[in-house]
């Protein structure tokens, strides 16, 4: 019986959320956890920074496929941009703009990207 309840003790520890696992929430999570550079993170920053990453790379992702309904897309994102780059273009946004670091991430993120990668803009007909 002992055994089982040290396991149950264990399963549960492991399914805590890691307190340095975040996904970025506000623009002040995107300074802290999202990437800066193409440097690799130092090993204690580094599970916040792939957590950013997987949640840029299905953000982006949603902005591509909304881009895909008729009229005009959100951003148009060159052939070959990485969510590095992106993410590297995300965190100088926030940082040339704390006053706008209380704002979700992903409005964040979708302006600094707009504004990296605008449309050309459609002829009317």
């Amino acid at each position: 019986m002992r055994a089982v309840l040290i396991a149950v003790a264990i399963a549960g520890g492991l399914s805590l959320p890691s307190p340095a696992a975040a996904i970025p929430k506000t623009g002040a999570d995107i300074l802290t956890y999202c990437p800066r550079s193409a440097d690799e993170p130092s090993k204690d920053k580094l599970i916040g920074w792939f957590d950013c990453i997987s949640f840029a790379n299905g953000f982006v992702e949603g902005l591509k496929l909304a881009g895909q309904k008729p009229g005009k897309p959100v951003a148009c994102f060159p052939e070959n941009v990485s969510v590095l780059q992106l993410l590297v273009i995300a965190n100088k946004f926030v940082g040339d703009h704390p006053e706008l670091m209380h704002r979700r991430a992903s409005d964040l993120m979708a302006i600094s990207w707009v504004a990296a990668f605008p449309c050309a803009p459609t002829k009317r007909q």
